[in-house]
This record gives C-alpha cells, sequence and structure tokens, in this order.
C-alpha cells in the first residue's frame, strides 16, 4: 500500500506539504517544521525540501536559526545545481562528439530547469541522461569514459553509474527504468522531448508529461523514497505549476509500463488523499487512472515489493522481496527485453549482469555469487554442518 505521506516522520511531512502548496497554511505547520529543524529532527529525504522552503514559505513565521538554516540550503543547493547543469551540458557535448546524438536528461535536470521557484528549489545528487542505444556500443561508452577519467562504479539492465574526475555521478541509461524497458517507449520520449535553454546551453528534457510519471514511477517503486515519500513534494510541484497534463498522453505512456497497478493505485492516492486546500486536477488523476490497462497479475506480483520498517526507521527487504528482485532482474526483465526490444536473449541476460554484457555461463556465475552474498545462511550454513557430521 502506498503512502502519501510515508511511514516515517508522517506529520512533518504533512507540514512540508502544508507549507509549500497550501494558499492559506495552518499555523501549526510553520511550529512542527520549526522545532523539527531546531532539534535536527527531519528526515534525510525531508531535510531536501529546505531549498524549496525559501520560495514557498514565509520565512518569518520561523526561528532565526531555522530561516538562516533554510536560507543556507537553498544557497548551498543553487551553487551546487549550477555546477552540475554546467557538468551535464559538458557530458551531453562530449557524447555528441564521440557519435552520440540522442540524449534528453531525466528527473533532477528536467525539474530543476522547469521549477518556478528556480534552480536552487530543489538539490540534484546526480545527473541522469538517456542515451539512445547507448547499450548497443558498450565498447564506445566505456572507452569514451575511460578516457575521460570517468570511474564507472555499477550497472544494470537498464543504466551505468560513472563518476567524474570531479566526483560529480552521472547515471547514464539507454533505458527509461526497470518498469520501463520498452524501445517503443524511448523512442517515444525522444520523438516529445522537449527543448530547454538555460543561460546559452541547450537542454533536450522529456516532456511535462512523461517527466511526470517518471517521477511518480521513481518515487512508488523506490522503496527508500516510499518510506520516505518525499516524491509527492515532486509530484505536487509538477501539478501546481502545470495546470493542463494531457491525459491521453498520460495514459500513452503509462501503458508502455510495467508495475501499471502502482501507477493507477498512486494516482487515484493523490487525488483522494491530497488536502483539498491545495489545488491540483483530481479529476484528470482519477481519469488517468481509469483509463490505464491493466497487467497481468505475474507482473503485478513481481513488482509489488513487500519492505518494513526497522527499529531505527530504515527500510529493509524480506526474503520472499529479495527474492522477486532476482526474479526480475535475472529473468522477467532479459526475457522482456529480448521479446520487445529485439535483442538475442543472451545478450538481454548478459546485459542484466554487466555492459558490456557477459556470456551466458559468466552471467550465472555472477549471478550465483551475488545470491551467495546475499544468502550466505544458505550455504554456509549447511555446508558446516554437512562438514561437522563427516567429523
Amino acid at each position: 500500500m502506498i503512502s502519501l505521506f510515508g511511514v516515517t516522520k508522517s506529520e512533518q511531512l504533512r507540514a512540508l506539504i502544508d507549507i509549500c502548496f497550501n494558499p492559506s497554511v495552518e499555523k501549526m505547520s510553520y511550529r512542527l517544521v520549526d522545532e523539527a529543524i531546531q532539534t535536527n529532527n527531519l528526515s534525510g529525504e525531508q531535510y531536501r525540501v529546505l531549498p524549496l522552503l525559501y520560495s514557498k514559505a514565509d520565512l518569518n513565521q520561523f526561528s532565526d536559526f531555522t530561516a538562516t538554516r533554510i536560507k543556507s540550503a537553498h544557497k548551498h543547493t543553487l551553487y551546487r545545481n549550477h555546477l552540475l547543469l554546467s557538468r551535464a551540458s559538458t557530458f551531453q557535448k562530449m557524447l555528441y562528439s564521440s557519435g552520440f546524438k540522442e540524449s534528453i536528461f531525466l528527473k533532477g535536470v528536467a525539474h530543476c530547469l522547469r521549477a518556478h521557484s528556480g534552480i536552487g528549489s530543489r538539490p540534484m545528487v546526480d545527473v541522469d541522461i538517456l542515451v539512445k542505444d547507448l547499450h548497443r556500443k558498450p565498447e564506445k561508452i566505456l572507452y569514451l569514459l575511460e578516457q575521460h577519467q570517468f570511474k564507472v562504479t555499477g550497472t544494470t539492465s537498464r543504466s551505468l553509474t560513472a563518476v567524474s574526475p570531479d566526483g560529480f555521478e552521472f547515471d547514464v541509461h539507454w533505458y527509461l527504468s526497470d518498469w520501463a524497458l520498452s524501445a517503443e517507449l524511448t523512442d517515444d520520449l525522444f520523438n516529445k522531448s522537449d527543448r530547454i535553454v538555460f543561460r546559452d546551453q541547450t537542454f533536450y528534457t522529456l516532456c511535462i508529461e512523461h517527466h511526470f510519471m517518471h517521477v511518480l514511477g521513481h518515487g512508488v517503486l523506490s522503496p527508500s523514497l516510499t518510506f520516505d515519500a518525499r516524491w509527492i513534494i515532486d509530484v505536487l510541484t509538477i501539478m501546481t505549476e502545470n495546470k493542463n497534463l494531457n491525459v491521453e498522453r498520460l495514459v500513452e505512456i503509462t501503458n508502455k509500463f510495467n508495475a501499471r497497478s502502482k501507477f493507477i493505485e498512486a494516482l487515484k492516492i493523490i487525488a483522494n488523499e491530497t488536502p483539498q486546500t491545495i489545488n491540483i486536477d483530481r479529476k484528470s488523476l482519477i481519469q488517468t487512472a481509469n483509463s490505464i490497462r491493466k497487467e497481468s497479475y505475474l507482473v503485478k506480483w513481481l513488482f509489488n515489493d513487500q519492505s518494513y520498517t526497522t527499529n531505527i526507521g530504515e527500510y529493509s527487504k524480506n526474503r520472499v522481496t529479495w527474492f522477486k528482485v532476482f526474479l526480475r532482474n535475472y529473468l522477467y526483465i532479459p526475457v522482456f527485453v529480448s521479446a520487445h526490444n529485439k535483442v538475442p536473449l543472451p545478450k538481454a541476460f548478459g546485459l542484466s549482469v554487466s555492459l558490456p554484457p557477459l556470456s551466458t555461463f559468466q552471467s550465472i556465475k555472477m549471478i550465483f555469487h551475488k545470491v551467495l552474498e546475499k544468502f550466505p545462511q544458505f550455504f554456509y550454513n549447511r555446508h558446516s554442518k554437512i562438514r561437522g557430521n563427516k567429523k
């Protein structure tokens, strides 16, 4: 079940939402947030909302200490985001000069460039960029990154993560996400992309409907964000600043996703549980949710992760969820990519483990080591008992 206000410190998130989006803010919201900041009691994701408060809140309602923290957070975010946008532009030019002609920016870059409250209103942790057909030229992109002294720190079925020499992280995608792997969808993303010019630099980003659904999916399908639920801040920012989201396009996009049941659930929860004082188009949300095509029970089960909070407020996954993650990553996704994107199954299976893709034997060996690392008790304990019996 998706919670609009998260599992951890939900009353604080309610107060942040009230301050950011309610035209008639409750004084209690200011008091609650003020106290949380003074006592260092916001969650990690909630601290990322402070720069938005700089433009959304009446800072006179806070203590001097809190107002100073908010101003400092905004100043730091503004500076860092300018740096990241500069690095993002340079990275895109690097790709273009090497023959990768089509790329668009996702998530943080798209959000900051569009935000009415300015570049400094939302922190960017990294730069997400979608590069068409990048996975079909793995040696080329890896050579390019090595040539510019980037360090590759990990790969998935749809992206690789690289860190620049000066410490900035780039997630370089060839598919949008684990729940959005269709080549047809990728083509659609590029065909409907928007061009945004910022400080004489041109950035290509997702159109607003694609961006909205990507932000929503990233929030409700990422366990850490689901528990903290800061994703709702980004969603409400988009909805309050863009009153005319195209329902037909939202439905068309989402029907190309997996995990559609999560989107249906999330859209209805946003429509029904967002405080009535906040001006969003609830009718369009319900209309979109009711028009999305249902998925199979198998896919719904595979993407319905059940996590829980530990006694220190962090999230964790149970064994069934980890089992589904392995099934999804190393069985379902390769089969889906092979069937829908004309990628040979051995290559799709290899891509689920590494870029460039490993051989089938090497992939199975690596997956086994991952299972061994995650569930050593199923192997070492039994092995120890067997050895003990022999003695």
